[in-house]
């Protein structure tokens, strides 16, 4: 996938919130199976967690119906900066049980920049799994 950067001329005069679009996607398509979704994002989401860190297992009869988070391994990446769009990123991957892959395998442990430009580098793209396929 491709999404436009946040202040692109097609996401200004359109007005989209192009995340909002891919929750909803994500929200039907995951009634049939595990989400996988990969490309440029054009977000920045440094090292902050796309999990609940220290979910509690505490479940009270109003919420049996909760699913905890686990408590994965913690994502690495040279990119330490987080952007508004990050920040999105982020919580659609908690509130549809999404976990990004970079950072986190063999031969990507220390989570490379994936864009390099003449002002520096960073990561903007990602593969992105539902929970359960990270292992």
């Amino acid at each position: 996938m491709y999404i436009p950067p946040a202040n692109s001329e097609y996401i200004l005069k359109n007005k989209l919130d192009i995340l909002q679009k891919l929750n909803d996607d994500i929200s039907s398509y995951s009634v049939s199976g595990d989400i996988v979704l990969a490309g440029d994002f054009n977000a920045r989401t440094g090292v902050d967690h796309d999990f609940i860190h220290n979910d509690s297992d505490i479940i009270d009869d109003c919420h049996l119906d909760y699913i905890l988070d686990q408590q994965i391994q913690i994502r690495h990446s040279l990119d330490t900066i987080t952007n508004a769009r990050g920040k999105d990123l982020l919580e659609l991957c908690v509130s549809a049980n999404l976990r990004i892959v970079n950072g986190r395998t063999v031969g990507d442990s220390l989570g490379y920049h994936t864009c390099h430009k003449y002002n520096g580098s960073s990561v903007v793209d990602y593969i992105i799994v539902s929970e359960k396929l990270l292992e």
